[in-house]
């Protein structure tokens, strides 16, 4: 029995797909994490992580972080490469660049460099880069800037291959040239120059996306832009030094439609830019490959296709055109970052407290108001005339009138609370005894299925920040994986909606990933409020650490990072702490310390021992985590 509910867990949390095998559930319902998918021997107990005692004395809520799961795909994207450079035949090299932007954080970058790849680095900004030059990174490693450029970060550049690195400079503006002939002078050394190259296809990646017509805008030189460069570079004689071209064909792209009609376009422009004279040494394509954050397939949250199909696209395109066009084979570089890092993050933390949502029957039916009364049986009537699809939604949209007559006349007066409070129970008696029906009745009818659903839906308080540790559901509606780390093998029947700590509508979570498609409200096992559940918050290793912000002051959460040897042993570091009350403060530039002097400076000799227990504890409080606890 306990194992054909961990079946129903396994597809009603699509865990197979968005997991992709760096997740399952365990035989006792708990969440296993495999660092190494393809060694089965080797895997984490999440719940289990929770009670060592590394950990469990640390309040929630904390995000664990797997290196070995970064390395593993770095691992498989240049293994992808391989396989499709063999199969078409392509004789040139592939190299993964890393764009910092997606998490700077410095383990995420050493685990990435550590790898026996060749890995190169990608900044966007003076500060990216000079946190590049902070790693120890090898001499072939290649170095990208992208980015808005002034003459201080292309001095920076030139200063990094001085002390021998592999810097390219990558022209976005075309006043960025004349600022390099300037910075030349003051360094006298040459950069390595890249042109960014602005696609003419229109891309509509987001089915949900309404300003498709300014991202086309966004990155890169026209083709008017780049002739010009190409004139004042071969008027200069320094043409040779131009071997480097660079695409964004796209973020987040589900559907590898898009990827071919970029990539078509790439190598478009390649084919062209060489008859100028140019000899093309890189053909960096950007990112593009799409997080299956949802595991759907045919969703903007997922992708409908696997890396080895976008390796082999790319492969393929460039290779037929360096064929059909006798051009020397370029070295291919992507910046997936993304999809590298994503699945090697989860925010753990624990329900606070639930908003119950169940049947109640109406006690003394008989001696309630004539309201009351009429309402009543005006459920009863509806949920025994329900025999068809049709009767359901007629019976829904009954039951809707009334409510709203009913609240009318409690905002009117006409009611008191006491009756007011029935009528709502009554209401969601109705929706809690047609959701039966609807299961016995197999209807699929997914706006009906919501609507029940969410009307008998319980409110989890989670103990977290959406704004801080899951900013891209509030700024971009992402949607992550989100479940409880133990009690799989439970039926699931509760309907829940997850909300958080801030006083801001927003801070809930209205998307879960289902079987088959988004949901509205997250199925949960039947737990006793006393003893919630704990709720893992998947897929977060990526942009999620930077872009949080600290709305209601609610600070950064502590992190731990965690490998697992060969025999099987864990070693848990703590790399980051809880930012504390103070810290918050400090961030906004409050003056805490005034309040505290003046405190201490009040004259009241009768109550001066309650005035210093008082003292003390703001000082205490002060040090105390921004969460619950």
């Amino acid at each position: 029995m306990k194992i054909r509910k961990i079946k129903v867990s396994k597809n009603m949390y699509n865990i197979k797909n968005w997991g992709e095998r760096y997740y399952q559930i365990s035989k006792f319902g708990s969440i296993l994490v495999y660092p190494n998918p393809n060694n089965t021997e080797n895997f984490i107990d999440l719940f289990e992580l929770t009670k060592n005692t590394k950990i469990s004395n640390k309040k929630y809520p904390y995000t664990v972080s797997f290196p070995q799961i970064l390395k593993n795909r770095v691992k498989l994207i240049n293994y992808c490469f391989k396989r499709a450079k063999k199969k078409y035949n392509f004789f040139g090299k592939y190299i993964f660049v890393y764009p910092i932007k997606v998490n700077q954080n410095h383990y995420v970058i050493k685990s990435i460099l550590s790898t026996k790849y060749t890995v190169g680095l990608e900044c966007g900004s003076k500060a990216e880069l000079m946190a590049i030059y902070s790693f120890a990174i090898s001499k072939k490693t290649i170095i990208i800037c992208n980015g808005n450029k002034d003459t201080e970060y292309i001095k920076l550049a030139l200063i990094g291959k001085k002390i021998k690195y592999k810097v390219y400079i990558v022209i976005e503006k075309i006043q960025e040239i004349k600022l390099i002939l300037q910075s030349i002078n003051d360094i006298s050394l040459f950069p390595h120059i890249g042109i960014r190259v602005k696609l003419l296809e229109e891309k509509k990646y987001n089915k949900e996306e309404k300003n498709s017509f300014y991202n086309k805008y966004k990155f890169g030189l026209s083709i008017r832009d780049i002739v010009k460069i190409v004139r004042f570079l071969r008027r200069n004689k320094i043409l040779k030094k131009l071997d480097f071209l660079h695409f964004h064909i796209g973020s987040q792209i589900f559907d590898i439609k898009y990827i071919r009609k970029s990539i078509k376009e790439c190598v478009k422009f390649f084919i062209e830019i060489s008859k100028l004279g140019i000899e093309v040494h890189y053909i960096d394509v950007g990112g593009g490959i799409a997080v299956d954050y949802s595991g759907i397939r045919n969703h903007q949250s997922s992708k409908n296709y696997e890396m080895q199909e976008y390796a082999n696209c790319i492969v393929k395109y460039i290779k037929n055109a360096c064929q059909e066009n006798r051009l020397l084979f370029p070295t291919i570089i992507t910046e997936s970052g993304r999809t590298i890092t994503a699945h090697h993050k989860v925010l753990i933390s624990k329900v606070t407290f639930t908003e119950r949502s169940r049947y109640k029957k109406i006690l003394s039916i008989n001696k309630q108001s004539k309201i009351i009364k009429l309402f009543w049986k005006k459920k009863k009537n509806l949920i025994q005339s329900i025999k068809t699809e049709k009767k359901l939604m007629d019976g829904i949209d009954e039951i809707e009138k009334w409510f709203q007559k009913l609240q009318k006349k409690y905002k009117n007066e006409k009611i008191d609370i006491f009756t007011m409070n029935l009528v709502d129970q009554i209401y969601k008696n109705f929706f809690h005894s047609i959701f039966k029906i609807f299961e016995k009745m197999h209807i699929k009818n997914r706006k009906i299925q919501e609507k029940i659903e969410k009307e008998i839906a319980e409110k989890m308080h989670v103990n977290f920040s959406i704004f801080q540790s899951l900013p891209d559901i509030w700024g971009i509606k992402q949607i992550f994986p989100i479940l409880p780390i133990h009690g799989l093998n439970e039926k699931l029947s509760n309907r829940s909606i997850l909300v958080d700590n801030t006083c801001d509508s927003d801070g809930i979570i209205k998307k879960y990933v289902g079987n088959g498609n988004i949901k509205k409200t997250l199925l949960m096992y039947d737990y006793n409020i006393n003893n919630p559940p704990v709720i893992g918050f998947f897929m977060i290793g990526a942009y999620q650490d930077i872009l949080g912000n600290f709305h209601n002051l609610f600070g950064k959460t502590k992190n731990f990072i965690v490998k697992i040897s060969r025999r099987k042993k864990l070693k848990i570091k703590q790399i980051s702490s809880n930012d504390k009350i103070s810290d918050m403060l400090n961030f906004t530039n409050i003056n805490y310390k005034n309040f505290i002097n003046n405190l201490e400076n009040k004259k009241n000799k009768n109550d001066l021992e309650e005035k210093n227990k008082i003292i003390r504890y703001i000082k205490s409080f002060l040090k105390k985590s921004t969460y619950l606890e």
